[in-house]
């Protein structure tokens, strides 16, 4: 099985990842499995998909895994 290249460990500068759902309970466990494959990742997760999109301009992350149906944002 050939990984995606966010999963990857590089020396080069840390991956930053995005985790967008409005139930919290996943966004633990997609970073808990983030976490096992890649532990040098940096990521960031947010039920509210408002204050991440405020966050995108200031950390600029390299991956975003979003909720494709959240409240609000249908």
């Amino acid at each position: 099985m050939k990984l995606h290249p966010v999963f990857l460990k590089t020396k080069h500068m840390a991956k930053r990842v995005f985790i967008i759902d409005d139930e919290k309970v996943t966004n633990v466990i997609n970073r808990r499995i983030f976490k096992t494959i890649n532990p040098d990742l940096e990521i960031y997760d947010f039920t509210d998909p408002y204050e991440a999109f405020m966050q995108m301009q200031h950390l600029q992350p390299s991956y975003i895994f979003l909720d494709l149906n959240m409240p609000r944002l249908n």
